[in-house]
């Protein structure tokens, strides 16, 4: 099973990966940077960050692996050998950086459990053989959406191996997606929340779904 990774969104007071930039888009230094919205203000730190006078106009570009995602320009507000600041900053998400995120949701949807299957036995008694048992539903709350993934809260275990398939009510409603547990996060007092990989998206509702992300990636990550 494939084991990708994601970003979640929302999460901005933490270091990621970046690279700073000069105003020309000449690369200066590898380094890491954290936002702060309601400062108007991204800080990137470093070994060997250079100097600059106040007002410089500069770019902090957060990467994912070797994928530009995200990129932040404004002018030099503080500036010493291992700490950078920008103020009066905009900001721009670059295509496909969407498909990195986890974004937070909170609605219900259905969960579907097959249980495995399970080679036949011999009874003794013909008569007496007990039929195999059959699909289990649960009304679950999703929690996180990705292009390829979602985590859900169960308030029941979810039979261990089981088939899943998940019915959302919203935004792709009446479509059953079928999921691979990646792993159990949690255990609490509502329940489990495991993480799964969609295996398979309908063509009929994959442009809404894609149209519904790049929607959550604006509100969520779009910052000034």
């Amino acid at each position: 099973m494939r084991d990708k990774v994601y970003i979640y969104a929302n999460k901005r007071r933490v270091l990621f990966p970046a690279r700073l930039l000069s105003e020309e888009g000449k690369l200066l230094e590898f380094g890491q940077a954290s936002i702060s919205a309601e400062q108007d203000s991204v800080d990137f730190v470093g070994d060997f960050v250079p100097l600059f006078k106040m007002g410089t106009p500069l770019t902090i570009v957060r990467t994912f692996g070797e994928q530009e995602i995200h990129i932040f320009r404004g002018e030099v507000y503080l500036s010493s050998r291992k700490l950078l600041r920008l103020t009066s900053v905009s900001d721009e998400l670059l295509p496909g950086s969407e498909r990195v995120y986890l974004f937070p949701v909170n609605f219900p949807a259905q969960v579907t459990a097959f249980p495995p299957a399970e080679p036949p036995r011999r009874a003794l008694l013909p008569w007496k053989r007990s039929a195999p048992p059959g699909p289990q539903e649960f009304l679950v709350s999703l929690n996180f959406v990705a292009m390829d993934a979602l985590e859900f809260t169960s308030p029941v275990e979810l039979p261990p191996q089981s088939t899943l398939c998940l019915t959302m009510e919203k935004p792709v409603e009446g479509y059953q997606l079928p999921l691979a547990v990646k792993r159990v996060l949690q255990f609490g007092s509502s329940g489990r929340t495991y993480s799964c990989l969609i295996e398979k998206w309908p063509l009929q509702v994959l442009e809404n779904w894609e149209k519904h992300l790049t929607e959550l990636h604006q509100k969520e990550n779009k910052l000034f």
